[in-house]
């Protein structure tokens, strides 16, 4: 029990169960260690990531980063944010309705030149690889969107 009443500094004490029963006086409180009359406190570790002293070089990236990093869209500084640059919209060629698209019930069926036309272009992303056959019993609505060059 040497150890504790030392001045070693940055040395850590492992301590087995078997020396914690045998030394009956042998307390670990929530400051630090305490044997009889000595005590040796736990040490403070300072926080790697603490700002509060950071240097007038670093205050100005500080800066940056909470004009760059905001809370919500009203917030965002940048003169060109992504939700309000046009290129970025997909215009859908139907209103996704309910009622005029549902999605939910089962199918109506095609009418027969429907149905050619959709077993052929299966037929071809089948060999372009674009899809394969499957044995799957769910199913979803498609939707088509136009690439940027074949928009007018």
């Amino acid at each position: 029990m040497h150890v504790i009443g030392s001045k070693l500094h940055g040395r850590d004490l492992l301590i087995g169960f078997n020396l914690y029963h045998k030394a009956q006086k042998f307390q670990v409180l929530p400051m630090g260690l305490k044997y009889k009359r000595y005590f040796q406190p736990f040490p403070i570790i300072p926080s790697i990531f603490a700002t509060a002293d950071a240097q007038a070089p670093y205050a100005y990236i500080a800066n940056q980063l909470k004009q760059c990093c905001a809370d919500s869209h009203a917030d965002f500084k940048h003169p060109y944010p992504l939700w309000k640059n046009s290129e970025f919209f997909i215009q859908l060629p139907f209103k996704l309705n309910e009622d005029t698209n549902p999605i939910k019930v089962s199918h109506s069926g095609m009418t027969p030149n429907n149905l050619a036309l959709a077993r052929e272009e299966c037929r071809q992303f089948l060999a372009l690889e674009l899809i394969k056959r499957m044995k799957s019993n769910w199913a979803c609505p498609t939707f088509y969107v136009n690439k940027r060059t074949e928009q007018l």
